[in-house]
């Protein structure tokens, strides 16, 4: 697999069942699919489906991807992202993941998700011929969450139940 485009300031690279039309620099319009995005600089972005469009502001590396119903779900991996859908606002956190519906106003609480896994499963991230620019990046968020984790929990386990993500933690058993 190869990057969309690459240049010095630009990568967008779309996942294998990707459909995604560049309408302008800064806006996409998603007709299935998933991408990845590692941006330094911060910028501000419009991303749109048949059913939703939201507007995106920050800088780092983070993926996107249609859902069943035709709104996104995002997930910053490094950096700082602030997802608008109408006159809603939320910012993420490296690890966090957001769900936007396809009505105005339709963002779901902030998800925490497992970097560490995510990097080592997601295809987006590891299956091209050029290595990412944000790496380094990603693997120092990705450490960071580890290590939090590990303080909070022996174990985070998850899955996906009637369309519902379920996720049940492990705490640790306290030291007499």
């Amino acid at each position: 697999a190869n990057d969309i485009f690459r240049e010095s300031r630009h990568t967008l690279r779309v996942g294998h069942s990707g459909a995604v039309e560049i309408r302008s620099h800064s806006h996409l319009f998603f007709f299935q699919g998933s991408a990845l995005f590692p941006k330094r600089i911060t910028a501000n972005w419009k991303f749109e489906t048949y059913a939703t469009q939201i507007d995106v502001t920050g800088n780092g590396t983070w993926l996107i991807e249609t859902t069943e119903k035709r709104g996104f779900k995002i997930i910053l991996l490094e950096g700082e992202l602030r997802i608008t859908n109408g006159s809603k606002s939320i910012s993420l956190d490296p690890g966090e993941l957001l769900l936007v519906g396809e009505k105005e106003d339709q963002i779901s609480q902030k998800i925490q998700i497992d970097l560490p896994l995510l990097f080592k499963t997601c295809r987006l991230l590891n299956n091209f011929e050029s290595e990412l620019p944000s790496k380094s990046r990603i693997i120092s968020a990705a450490q960071v969450q580890a290590l939090r984790l590990k303080k909070r929990y022996e174990a985070v386990v998850g899955g996906v139940k009637d369309n519902k993500l379920q996720i049940w933690a492990i705490k640790k058993k306290k030291s007499k």
